[in-house]
């Protein structure tokens, strides 16, 4: 088979991933948990090769994405269900995008995605402070702690960028990054009447909050 990379240098790691892209279903049995060639150098090496691999049963065949494939994920507007969904099948290098619209939320939504250092998730607007969560339906069981909870809680996420969505009447935090989260950027969002900081953070490492606005309106620095 032709290699699809642009590599002028064919690694081994190459190959596998050029044939990966083009494997049909029937093939990954050879890798299969049961499969007779478990502890083989080649099965080992597909076998890592194929961990994250997710199958997209399409119309006219099976399409194997990668990890680092960069999709592009739409999200209905308000269809929060859709976009937690969404959250639990990120791949590094997906993109997320929320359609303009009001998304109710009646509980906090974690986001704990991790892509790369060379595969960032995104999640972002599809226009700008378009897409607007409203935690007014918000009721948390208990207020210890609430302030260090956000309506949208980043905790143990990775390498991911939040842009351009607004955050409204959360009982808790806005837009809330804890530990062990790291490698975040939050991008032109915004916050009005929260209970805790608009925006806020606990203990994460390598954060970046850029033009974007607190509580009443304040710009985070």
């Amino acid at each position: 088979f032709a290699c699809g990379c642009r590599s002028s240098r064919r690694t081994s790691t190459c190959t596998w991933t050029c044939f990966a892209r083009r494997i049909t279903a029937p093939l990954l049995v050879l890798f299969a948990t049961e499969s007779p060639f478990v502890g083989r150098p080649l099965y080992r090496e597909m076998a890592e090769l194929f961990a994250n691999v997710e199958v997209d049963r399409a119309s006219g065949g099976h399409h194997f994405h990668l990890e680092g494939s960069e999709r592009e994920i739409a999200i209905g507007s308000g269809a929060i269900a859709d976009f937690q969904q969404a959250l639990e099948r990120a791949q590094p290098g997906d993109t997320l995008v929320l359609a303009a619209g009001m998304y109710a939320l009646d509980h906090s939504v974690r986001i704990a995605v991790q892509g790369r250092e060379d595969a960032w998730i995104t999640i972002r607007a599809e226009s700008p402070g378009a897409t607007v969560f409203d935690a007014k339906f918000w009721e948390p069981t208990a207020l210890a702690g609430l302030g260090e909870t956000g309506a949208l809680h980043l905790e143990g996420a990775a390498y991911v960028r939040l842009e351009g969505v607004r955050v409204i009447n959360s009982p808790g935090s806005g837009i809330m990054v804890n530990r062990p989260s790291h490698h975040i950027d939050i991008v032109a969002c915004s916050t009005e009447l929260t209970f805790g900081p608009g925006i806020g953070a606990w203990n994460a490492e390598h954060l970046r909050i850029l033009d974007s606005l607190g509580a009443r309106g304040v710009p985070v620095r």
